[in-house]
């Protein structure tokens, strides 16, 4: 009687502690550092704008075709401030889409900023090469081509 009492009880515990460990998985916040060029990576949509044009692209099709070369650029972080930006690239847009996280990426002359953070290529891989990078993807974009 005594082991079939301590068995109930160690049963009982131990799926208490399943129901904790499993709540709080599936409870848990995400982490506010995550990895915003993974986030990238997964976008669903974009819409994709030049200084020099009033309108907007939006992308729906191809996403992964700027998402996921954006997301492997060779950059590290740096503190050259954008004054004018070239391109700016809203990925998950609340304009197509409503429950997605809004990642703002501003292409300047010699760095980027996504969601306020600065970027810019290492010493030796000239700035201008991702400037070029992003001027042939909205041509590619753009309408008219």
């Amino acid at each position: 009687m005594r082991n079939r009492r301590l068995i109930f009880i160690g049963m009982v515990l131990i799926f208490w502690v399943l129901i904790i460990a499993t709540g709080l998985v599936y409870c848990q916040k995400s982490d506010p550092d995550s990895d915003i060029f993974e986030e990238i990576l997964w976008a669903s949509c974009a819409k994709f704008e030049s200084w020099d044009t009033e309108s907007s692209i939006y992308i729906t099709s191809e996403i992964r075709t700027i998402s996921a070369s954006a997301s492997s650029l060779m950059l590290i972080k740096c503190d050259k401030q954008i004054d004018q930006w070239l391109y700016r690239i809203t990925f998950n847009c609340r304009e197509i889409t409503i429950s997605g996280h809004e990642i703002v990426v501003m292409v300047g002359p010699e760095s980027l900023s996504i969601n306020g953070e600065l970027y810019t290529t290492p010493d030796g891989v000239p700035f201008e090469k991702v400037v070029e990078y992003f001027a042939a993807k909205y041509k590619y974009f753009s309408p008219v081509r």
